[in-house]
């Protein structure tokens, strides 16, 4: 279920920077190296596979106890680890790159796309969209989160109507039943670069608990120096919520 700000679509790809904030991005700022990477790895002559796939096992033990200790009834351990991985995104500037017909964009406040279990037989999948979050913060953003995770569950919708907007949204699954070592996600045939986050069943060992945490990302924006980086300050947000 879409949330209620999102009934209206654009159609062109100038409403699509309008609606989310986006420009053109300027090359001539950017490294030598950013430069030839973003050359490379969207040539398919010259790169037949510019995404890796990446999972790690994220230590959640002390962020969970804290979480646990000052909860309210709306909020869960998985929205709470949703938003801060989308605060953490915001912050690296990569991650909201875009590669649209031929033309790199930067936009400031794309939506966030969760893919939703249902828990029916039938439609067994459903989607929540939520939009204007660049700078929501937790309380505001778990309110949000657990509205729209319910209405998903009582209708169905097409979140592929519109291709070209959903191949830009920022995409943070959520697999509670799998606890996965790895996870191998599809790829879209409209490329625009962005990211894909998945996290899994969390579990315990030796007294601590963890969460399986997959990053499919593209090589002309992000790399594996980047991630280290990104996953430090994942988990240092999350730290920062137990004070």
């Amino acid at each position: 279920m879409y949330d209620d700000d999102n009934k209206k679509k654009p159609k062109t790809i100038q409403d699509l920077l309008l609606e989310y904030s986006g420009q053109v991005l300027d090359l001539n700022r950017l490294s030598d190296y950013d430069r030839a990477s973003m050359t490379y790895f969207t040539d398919p002559k010259v790169c037949r596979q510019p995404r890796l796939h990446i999972t790690i096992s994220l230590d959640v033990t002390e962020d969970h106890r804290a979480f646990i200790d000052r909860a309210k009834p709306e909020d869960t351990f998985t929205g709470y680890l949703t938003w801060a991985l989308l605060a953490t995104i915001h912050r690296h500037s990569y991650l909201s790159w875009r590669y649209i017909h031929g033309v790199w964009y930067a936009f400031d406040d794309l939506p966030l796309f969760i893919p939703v279990a249902t828990g029916m037989p039938g439609n067994r999948l459903d989607s929540v969209l939520l939009k204007n979050i660049a700078a929501t913060d937790w309380e505001s953003f778990s309110l949000r989160y657990k509205s729209a995770i319910e209405q998903s569950r009582r209708c169905w919708s097409n979140p592929f109507e519109d291709q070209l907007h959903w191949s830009v949204y920022h995409f943070i699954g959520n697999l509670p039943g799998i606890q996965f070592t790895s996870l191998m996600i599809h790829e879209s045939g409209i490329e625009t670069t962005r990211p894909i986050f998945y996290f899994g069943h969390r579990y315990e060992d030796r007294g601590n608990l963890f969460v399986p945490f997959t990053v499919q990302f593209h090589h002309a924006t992000f790399d594996p120096v980047l991630l280290e980086k990104f996953i430090a300050d994942f988990q240092e947000l999350l730290a920062s919520g137990r004070n």
